[in-house]
């Protein structure tokens, strides 16, 4: 298999689980639009379209610092790594670091202001991964020197999301951490298999997904790595199911599916899964839970689709506890963080219509 397919492959897989999401969301604007009302979050504005180039938002830290891709200013038709302070000033990583001719994109952000993300170097060279703190960018190419999905960092600066490789430990597209600059593939449960890390906390527990099984029947585990050894998540082996966040007390969201075949958010707690649904009705994924156990996510009730955050362990649309802003009512497009002081990062389109970057505050009730 060539570079060029497995880089396809890997594009494909995400760009098609956020269509189709994306999709669901464009006619659940209209749904929503009239029930919204003022609530519990503030939304603070980050920024727009830029050149015709949508700002994307990737995550934030426990600060309030955002960080995510937009729109060159000198050229719009890259996509550049950008960072979003407390009070909403942009700051173009690409520029700052002297590579404007770059494109890519920052993925999350730790407390101490260390920046992960992604860079192409210059037109036609491999991906990298990069950490950027104070204004430095140190660049980070895969021993294979293959283009690596990153995915997170946590307080320790350890990066991790998944790279073509071929290990002992995995064949395919592998999980892998990166701490001091040192590249590690991490073991999938059945090797040549798929696997994805998607979080990592701050005492060194990854969770994300692992391909089991012959190439007939390839069912997806939601699983942990600890200490370089992975494992499915204890009481969920039998279930097709995706982890997608975990924070430091080492519970963990996702998503599992029921023997109906939707998919329901789930909150996996010392080995005991919690169904964050309930309703026969409807589809869920958790993406992010912070330290007092509140999820995020995302939920899809018949033509209504929408974000969801929790409140006392109940799911309520987002959309509905969003104070309006100077143009109108806030619609919510992805949520995409959760910090422990229960800030979330996102997009959301304002009243007249135009996608803002943004970061919702909650209101004191």
């Amino acid at each position: 298999m060539n570079s060029t397919f497995r880089r396809c492959l890997v594009d494909t897989l995400a760009l098609c689980r956020a269509a189709s999401w994306r999709a669901l969301l464009s006619g659940a604007l209209i749904w929503g639009g009239a029930q919204a009302h003022a609530g519990s979050y503030q939304v603070v504005d980050l920024g727009g379209t830029k050149h015709g180039v949508d700002t994307q938002v990737a995550g934030l830290n426990g600060h309030g610092v955002v960080v995510g891709s937009a729109g060159a200013r000198e050229a719009p038709h890259l996509q550049h790594p950008v960072k979003f302070s407390v009070r909403g000033h942009a700051t173009d990583l690409a520029v700052q670091d002297g590579l404007p001719g770059v494109r890519g994109g920052a993925v999350a952000i730790n407390s101490r202001g260390q920046t992960a993300g992604w860079i192409e170097p210059a037109f036609g060279q491999d991906v990298v991964a990069f950490i950027e703190h104070h204004g430095t960018m140190t660049l980070l190419p895969s021993p294979s020197g293959e283009f690596p999905t990153v995915r997170a960092i946590n307080d320790r600066g350890q990066v991790v999301g998944n790279v073509w490789a071929v290990e002992d430990a995995c064949f395919g597209q592998c999980a892998f951490i990166i701490r001091d600059g040192q590249w590690t593939i991490l073991p999938s449960l059945t090797r040549g298999q798929l696997s994805y890390a998607y979080a990592i906390n701050n005492n060194g527990l990854i969770v994300g997904i692992s391909f089991q099984g012959t190439n007939h029947q390839r069912p997806i585990k939601a699983v942990m790595w600890r200490n370089g050894r992975i494992r499915a998540l204890p009481g969920m082996e039998h279930l097709f199911a995706s982890a997608y966040g975990v924070n430091d007390s080492g519970e963990v969201v996702g998503a599992y599916h029921l023997d109906s075949g939707q998919q329901h958010a789930f909150l996996w707690r010392d080995g005991v899964l919690v169904d964050l649904d309930g309703r026969a009705d409807s589809e869920s994924r958790a993406w992010a839970v912070n330290g007092s156990g509140q999820v995020i996510g995302e939920r899809l009730i018949g033509s209504h689709h929408g974000s969801f955050v929790t409140i006392d362990g109940a799911m309520q649309w987002l959309d509905d506890l969003l104070l309006p802003g100077p143009d109108g009512l806030w619609h919510l497009g992805e949520v995409r963080g959760i910090n422990d002081a229960g800030q979330i990062a996102g997009t959301a389109q304002d009243g007249k219509g135009e996608w803002r970057a943004v970061r919702l505050d909650p209101v004191t009730r």
